[in-house]
């Protein structure tokens, strides 16, 4: 599938010129790493399949759950590395584009081995995984927890609470919000050519509509749109605890797909030796997908 991808890719730009030529970039901001999947998989899912349509995805928080840079009792792998596996492979089962599940819905594929490359970026260090058509960003800031509680967090440094907040793995030290949001903005900037429509998916921060937000969640969500400024043409605003209330609205498809995708989490932390996140209560979030869209003119 992914041979096919890149084959069709290469049909269009050679048949139809300009036209043909990549016409969007998608931005996507996860604030942990499997909340892509759970609230906007089958929508970011749809976005990487178009071969006209770059995308762009930012990993803000490293989802560590302060469990530090060792492996648990008994895990063979760092919590968040466990947790960072599930989100490249989901991605890479995204641009592939061939499900292949069991009578569960989970993924028959094996996990694939990745590496980073380093980009240099205001004078932090920030790690990037790219595919065809494909760039992602990891922050690998700490884990903030739901109030944003934790010693370090998105919310405490917006608020300025604490100077300063470092990426787990020390390769970053973001002095304020507005140096985190300063570096965020070049490397938007560095995906975004003249000729593209630009589109942002982020955490509805409305709680009247997503009610109860996790913090990491709320504040992802505002600095991928103060990031992004006023270039963005779309916003999409996802709900996202809020979905368990909601009635499921999802074709049978866009299910398969987002619990095909959420397993490669699920999968991967298995595989480390943590407890499974395939229960009921996550599965739930793969029935329902709601967003509203503000497109500016």
């Amino acid at each position: 599938m992914r041979f096919f991808k890149l084959l069709l890719l290469l049909f269009i730009i050679t048949s139809c010129g300009k036209k043909a030529q990549i016409e969007t970039v998608s931005f996507y901001f996860s604030a942990h790493p499997d909340d892509w999947q759970l609230f906007m998989g089958e929508q970011a899912w749809a976005d990487i399949q178009d071969p006209l349509n770059r995308v762009v995805v930012f990993s803000v928080t490293a989802g560590d759950a302060a469990m530090g840079l060792n492996p648990g009792d008994g895990a063979n792998l760092p919590y968040y590395q466990a947790r960072e596996r599930g989100f490249i492979n989901a991605l890479i089962w995204a641009f592939d584009g061939q499900i292949a599940i069991d009578d569960q819905g989970r993924s028959t594929l094996p996990l694939s081995e990745y590496s980073f490359r380093e980009t240099q970026v205001n004078g932090k260090k920030v790690k990037t995984y790219s595919l065809p058509g494909l760039s992602v960003y990891m922050l690998y800031l700490p884990d903030g927890f739901p109030q944003g509680q934790h010693t370090w967090s998105l919310e405490k440094l917006k608020n300025n609470v604490i100077d300063g907040m470092p990426a787990i793995d020390s390769t970053a030290v973001y002095t304020d919000w507005e140096d985190l949001r300063k570096t965020v903005t070049m490397l938007m900037k560095s995906e975004i050519y003249p000729s593209y429509d630009v589109e942002l998916n982020i955490p509805e921060r409305d709680t009247t509509i997503n009610a109860n937000p996790h913090s990491d969640h709320w504040h992802t969500s505002l600095l991928g749109e103060e990031a992004l400024g006023d270039l963005a043409k779309r916003i999409r605003y996802y709900q996202e605890y809020s979905l368990a209330d909601r009635a499921p609205n999802l074709s049978p498809q866009d299910r398969e797909i987002k619990r095909f995708i959420f397993s490669a989490n699920a999968k991967s932390k298995e595989e480390a030796g943590y407890p499974s996140p395939w229960d009921d209560y996550h599965l739930n979030y793969t029935q329902r997908s709601y967003w509203r869209e503000v497109v500016k003119e």
